[in-house]
């Protein structure tokens, strides 16, 4: 609490004409930006599918097999954890990249998998799959050492910048 009131930031804030904006970390914002997109419908259906295959060992290993012996060039789906929200564009990935063999698993475990074939909830997916991947590198990037803030900053507002050229032209 002291922090809003006498920390360098709140110094700063004070003596500063014209007032300059304080960002507690620009990480968190790209964070909330892939929490906005309308896409939870995805999320969910993705989610389901990849615990459906991950959590029960016995579903697990005949996944393997079965990837196995289609011949696939991944061998497991990624679990996705909320913690760790970076792995998200990696669950997102690879299950599109596995999307066929999911599509083919599940139909032989009897679950619906009615929205593999939904041309628009495809559509959605593989724009997820874009956005987060975009987001995932923007934030390595913004991970690397001897950033400053300016160089931090502008690869903000670029990726902002971008995201709204590419939804204003795509809705």
């Amino acid at each position: 609490m002291t922090a809003k009131y006498k920390g360098f930031v709140s110094l700063i804030l004070k003596s500063m004409i014209p007032p300059v904006m304080a960002y507690h970390c620009i990480i968190h914002q790209e964070q909330l930006c892939a929490k906005t997109l309308d896409m939870k419908h995805v999320m969910e259906n993705v989610l389901n599918t990849v615990n459906f295959i991950r959590s029960k060992g016995l579903n697990h290993r005949k996944f393997h097999a079965f990837l196995a012996e289609v011949g696939s060039d991944y061998n497991d789906v990624i679990y996705f954890s909320q913690v760790r929200w970076l792995s998200r564009a990696s669950t997102l990935a690879r299950s599109w990249s596995l999307l066929e063999e999911i599509k083919t698993f599940m139909t032989i475990k009897e679950k619906d998998v009615s929205f593999l074939d939904d041309d628009q909830w495809l559509n959605d997916l593989a724009f997820l799959v874009d956005i987060t991947k975009y987001l995932a590198d923007l934030n390595l990037k913004l991970h690397e050492e001897n950033n400053s803030l300016t160089t931090c900053m502008s690869m903000s507002k670029r990726s902002s910048t971008n995201y709204n050229y590419s939804t204003n032209n795509l809705f």
